[in-house]
């Protein structure tokens, strides 16, 4: 088998580049994911994984100066991600959809002083998010999945262990209805958790991802819910938080965090319905969902209402259904606009720029290219912003002529 992750951008100016051993033992782990479990996790069998690598790449053999503190997680699991699903263009029966790519403030590190110990320091990580697993050809995802690349092998905190611990409340720790992508098989549950400070203020890291990306649904799957992160204001108010935030909490104050669930693989419109029955009753799907994302509709007692059921899903237009990913509404506008030939094209001309101010030219392009460019987790749809893609290509070509003065880099 052999894994390809050379046609990927060059290193970044921030710490999500992968180290090789990262970028590696990632694409193994998508592979060995779709193989027969009695095959031994050995270096005999990962030798006949060949993983092809370039110098200086966002997913390959970094080099200097640039950064890699954020290895194990982000980027990674999204080369997992990706790796796992591959396999579903074999065919159904094969491979898994996407698990959880939020790296989520329930998985934040905390830190301040506690005023029950003398003002003593903490920091600590905690663990209490969840996230959502993909689904495989026979399987739902699984509730507990962490991210890809933790595999749902990691422990989640004892709420009251930490509460003990340190000056933290949890206020809430649920699972979040219709999170999951819809298919033959459906994606498992985000979790929503909502915690903040009990007396002094705390600082809390939020690294968020799969609030404009979220888990992709495969073989007519749909996508997972987007997260979200929000900071909520002793007045009952909500502030939507950006993804990579240092985010300071005062005393009443909270973090509201959604990670993501995993998303569907396979035709949502031929899952059992009553399968769709006990997730309603079991809270993993709500009884609109149940209609809107598998046409199948309950009667008041909770049963499935055959008739009315059959008639829906005959209704339901046929093309409507993807035969690889689902890359949602958000994205397609995003590439009607930003394909591969003008995202390439501006990359390369970024980076004929010197190092100091390549970032600010960025910013300014797409800035100037998409002025309402919503931040993620606002509620705002991407989809929205970018209808008018030929006004977007207009205000694009004149700020990189402004910017790069009309001549394209070497």
């Amino acid at each position: 088998v052999t894994v390809d992750l050379r046609d990927n951008p060059d290193c970044i100016d921030a710490g999500l580049n992968l180290t090789e051993a990262c970028a590696s033992a990632n694409a193994i782990q998508g592979v060995f994911e779709n193989l027969e479990p009695d095959l031994p996790a050995n270096a005999g069998s990962f030798r006949r994984v060949n993983i092809l690598l370039r110098e200086n790449c966002v997913v390959g053999i970094p080099r200097f100066p640039h950064c890699c503190s954020l290895a194990t997680t982000s980027m990674a699991d999204v080369v997992v991600n990706l790796t796992q699903s591959a396999f579903t263009q074999l065919g159904d029966g094969y491979g898994m959809s996407q698990g959880n790519l939020c790296f989520a403030a329930g998985m934040g590190v905390i830190s301040g002083i506690d005023w029950r110990r003398g003002g003593e320091e903490y920091i600590n990580q905690v663990y209490v998010m969840g996230g959502g697993g993909p689904a495989q050809p026979a399987n739902d995802g699984m509730i507990y999945l962490l991210t890809p690349g933790g595999a749902g092998l990691l422990h989640r905190d004892s709420i009251e262990f930490d509460e003990q611990r340190f000056p933290v409340m949890v206020r809430s720790q649920r699972l979040v209805p219709d999170s999951g992508g819809a298919g033959r098989q459906r994606g498992g549950p985000a979790t929503e958790v909502v915690f903040g400070p009990r007396h002094d203020p705390m600082t809390l890291s939020i690294m968020g991802g799969g609030a404009i990306n979220p888990p992709l649904g495969v073989l007519g799957g749909r996508n997972a819910n987007n997260s979200y992160h929000g900071h909520i204001k002793t007045d009952g108010s909500e502030e939507s938080q950006p993804n990579g935030v240092m985010l300071t909490l005062g005393a009443g104050e909270f973090v509201r965090s959604i990670d993501n669930g995993g998303s569907g693989y396979g035709d949502p419109y031929l899952r059992d319905p009553e399968k769709v029955r006990t997730d309603v009753e079991l809270g993993f799907v709500t009884r609109r969902g149940g209609e809107r994302d598998y046409g199948v509709v309950l009667a008041k007692d909770g049963t499935v209402d055959e008739a009315k059921t059959r008639r829906l899903r005959a209704a339901r237009i046929k093309d409507n259904v993807r035969a690889d990913f689902d890359f949602g509404p958000e994205r397609e506008a995003w590439e009607a606009v930003f394909d591969d030939a003008t995202m390439g094209d501006l990359n390369n001309r970024l980076y004929a720029l010197p190092k100091s101010i390549r970032q600010a030219a960025r910013r300014r392009i797409f800035n100037h290219a998409v002025p309402d460019l919503p931040i993620a987790g606002d509620g705002t749809s991407l989809a929205t912003v970018m209808a008018d893609p030929d006004a977007i290509r207009a205000r694009l070509a004149d700020v990189m002529d402004d910017v790069f003065g009309g001549s394209e880099a070497d």
